[in-house]
């Protein structure tokens, strides 16, 4: 191809002056105004000036070095922003930057920020971009779970809370037994979303005990006691020496105030668990104390 037929393209002013400029506007707003900043965004409509031409080469390098340009002044008024203790307008700052650097600590620390500051979009939408950047992040799955469970979705709870227990790298029961903890920590008006939640799951790997015991446990958490008794028993069933079954259903005992009961399936738990006798009475006497029951915890 002819040099002289090359496509050209118009030279833009880069764009560091123009931030440094901002970056002054956002100080001096800072000074004034304090709790009303609102990160500024370079005016890239205004006509560029032409004093030179570019191949497309060239034209992409100066691309790339006026995204790291903008990526860098999104990240410096987040810095800002963060050591101010505004945790929302350092998040959309942030969030702005990924835009440009795909970098999960950077979406990590945008999500967590929208936490604090109570956005609960722009938390789910950084939690997103922080999984698009890298699937196997467990902690923005854990983020989406949450955020889900608060808004009662039953669907996309679901969705990331098979997927942790799925990626769980000692087996899919020791993940449901982790996303039980974790749907336990919402509140009691999230049990309702977080049982369906549950009860999906264990429909998903009936014959694993630990599923078992992760609806106990949840059950417990959110006040089914009978619930939690029955997968107790179906656990105790699929599993009959394992110690952490037997302590679950004399929880769900003391729950229904069938204190005899828990009684003796207490003593059939120490006669089967002599190495482990003090440690299981200190949790029985917890559980009492948990249940109100001074009397017999003593």
């Amino acid at each position: 191809m002819n040099p002289s037929h090359s496509p050209r393209i118009t030279r833009r002013r880069p764009a560091a002056a123009l931030a440094a400029s901002l970056l002054l506007t956002f100080l001096s707003a800072c000074a004034t105004h304090p709790a009303a900043v609102t990160p500024a965004t370079p005016d890239t409509s205004a006509p560029a000036e032409t004093d030179a031409t570019l191949t497309p080469v060239e034209a992409a390098k100066e691309a790339a070095i006026e995204a790291r340009e903008q990526a860098q002044y999104q990240v410096m008024l987040g810095e800002m922003a963060a050591g101010r203790h505004q945790p929302g307008l350092a998040a959309r700052a942030f969030y702005g930057a990924l835009d440009y650097y795909k970098d999960p600590a950077l979406a990590s620390r945008t999500t967590s920020l929208a936490l604090a500051a109570n956005d609960a979009d722009l938390a789910e939408a950084a939690a997103r971009r922080w999984l698009a950047i890298d699937p196997t992040a467990q902690d923005a799955r854990e983020v989406l779970a949450r955020l889900a469970l608060r808004r009662g979705s039953v669907a996309d709870t679901l969705v990331q809370c098979q997927a942790i227990a799925s990626g769980n790298a000692d087996g899919e029961g020791k993940g449901l037994l982790y996303v039980a903890r974790l749907l336990s920590q919402g509140t009691n008006s999230d049990g309702d979303t977080a049982l369906r939640v549950m009860d999906k799951l264990v429909s998903q790997w009936p014959q694993l005990p630990d599923a078992q015991q992760a609806m106990g446990i949840l059950a417990l958490r959110f006040g089914k006691p009978q619930l939690a008794e029955a997968a107790a028993h179906e656990a105790i069933r699929l599993d009959p020496g394992n110690p952490d079954h037997a302590f679950l259903l004399i929880g769900a005992l003391v729950k229904q105030n069938r204190l005899d009961d828990a009684d003796q399936q207490m003593v059939t738990l120490l006669n089967k668990n002599a190495t482990k006798t003090a440690e299981l009475r200190m949790g029985y006497a917890r559980l009492l104390l948990e249940s109100d029951q001074r009397d017999r915890a003593r």
